[in-house]
């Protein structure tokens, strides 16, 4: 954990699925456990498509890893929801040499929002949730790199956007890999 970073990274080498969030939510931070909040559908889904054979409670996120799953945010320094962090609190640069390091197959991004700091840094503009789709996202953030994915928010702010088709087809592509 680097210093000033709301939550460790769950992370290891070669994992089927690293999911990044664009930041802990407030509950979260407080409960000092990744998707914390009372109605995020983090967990619910993760088990309902399979990713997981149980239901995990929140503070056994690093458990995660018995999955091949891993877990990090856009901006580790910053808690709130969406509208409360700041454009300069995502580092998509430090995302980036995470993911050259540890080589995941697929990165999936919780929403749009994180998926928009990437592309922001890789396109040198801003970059704007709504140019963003769901689904495979058709950037690549290294040679032969992992194939990336935006799946909408679990958070309960974003609730209006869910969609747990995404969701499903993620687990398929997961499930490819074993």
């Amino acid at each position: 954990m680097s210093i000033g970073d709301i939550l460790p990274d769950v992370l290891a080498t070669n994992l089927k699925l690293v999911i990044c969030g664009s930041a802990v939510g407030a509950q979260s931070a407080r409960a000092g456990s990744y998707y914390a909040g009372r109605n995020n559908m983090f967990w619910q889904i993760l088990h309902e498509t399979g990713l997981t054979d149980r239901l995990l409670h929140t503070s056994e996120y690093h458990r995660l890893l018995d999955y091949g799953i891993g877990l990090t945010d856009a901006a580790k320094k910053a808690a709130g929801v969406d509208a409360d962090i700041n454009k300069s609190d995502y580092d998509a640069f430090t995302l980036v040499q995470k993911m050259t390091a540890y080589r995941p197959k697929i990165i999936c991004f919780n929403g749009k929002k994180s998926a928009a700091a990437l592309c922001s840094w890789q396109q040198a503009r801003n970059c704007q949730t709504a140019e963003i789709d769901y689904g495979i996202y058709p950037y690549s953030i290294m040679q032969n790199g992992p194939t990336l994915f935006v799946a909408p928010s679990t958070s309960a702010a974003a609730k209006r956007y869910w969609q747990p088709m995404y969701w499903h087809t993620l687990a398929a592509l997961v499930k490819q890999l074993s």
